[in-house]
């Protein structure tokens, strides 16, 4: 019973996800007279992450929250309060309730609430050549995010709002994720791991190790 309840309210969340994202909906909503309104599409989903209340849906150029109780939206962009439009990752950060989102120009917001932090870092930072795309968050703990990126690894802060640490690898970096005592790190050369204790320097990527046949991986 319980079971088809939840089969039940997913096929509604689909439904009314399906119905919201028409391209018509958000854009005949009635303005007042000098009040401005977002024209945007949500006809195409580019990403999906979620909170414990709420599904958090991206079109690329804004946000879709849908909660999961009552099924009801609401829409996030840039006159509402986000720094920028092309949205290129998103990921939500349960130990501090708080939305990560990362942007094309590198930028990135930090909404907790309705309060939205932007860090400029990458996007401004004049130490970083060339592409600074960041490819993937991965919320470790409650302390550090790390951001993959076209350059190198980005330790951020997650309650500072600062960049503690940036790795430069001299190689395009797909995606970390951690397991236990280390972290991984998937690069165009292959995967990478580091032992993460008071002393080892995660900056320093000549100390990250380089796996292959010896730890059964394929060259």
């Amino acid at each position: 019973m319980v079971q088809n309840k939840k089969q039940a309210k997913l096929l509604l969340l689909g439904f009314i996800i399906s119905t919201l994202l028409s391209n018509n909906m958000y854009s005949q909503r009635s303005l007042a007279i000098g009040e401005w309104d977002a024209h945007l599409p949500y006809g195409e989903g580019k990403w999906v992450t979620q909170s414990a209340e709420e599904i958090i849906y991206s079109t690329g150029l804004s946000l879709l929250y849908i909660d999961k109780d009552d099924l009801n939206p609401r829409f996030v962009d840039k006159v509402k309060g986000l720094s920028d439009v092309g949205i290129s990752r998103l990921q939500y950060d349960p130990f501090n309730d708080q939305l990560i989102i990362a942007y094309t120009n590198s930028s990135i917001d930090i909404v907790r609430g309705t309060d939205v932090f932007n860090l400029p870092f990458i996007k401004e930072n004049t130490n970083i050549l060339g592409d600074r795309q960041i490819n993937d968050i991965y919320v470790a703990d409650a302390k550090y995010a790390y951001l993959s990126t076209a350059f190198g690894i980005v330790q951020l802060d997650l309650q500072s709002l600062e960049f503690a640490t940036t790795i430069f690898t001299e190689l395009r970096v797909n995606q970390v994720s951690g397991l236990g005592e280390s972290l991984f790190a998937a690069t165009d050369d292959g995967l990478y791991k580091i032992d993460v204790t008071s002393n080892v320097n995660i900056g320093d990527f000549g100390q990250w190790q380089l796996l292959g046949e010896p730890n059964g991986l394929p060259t």
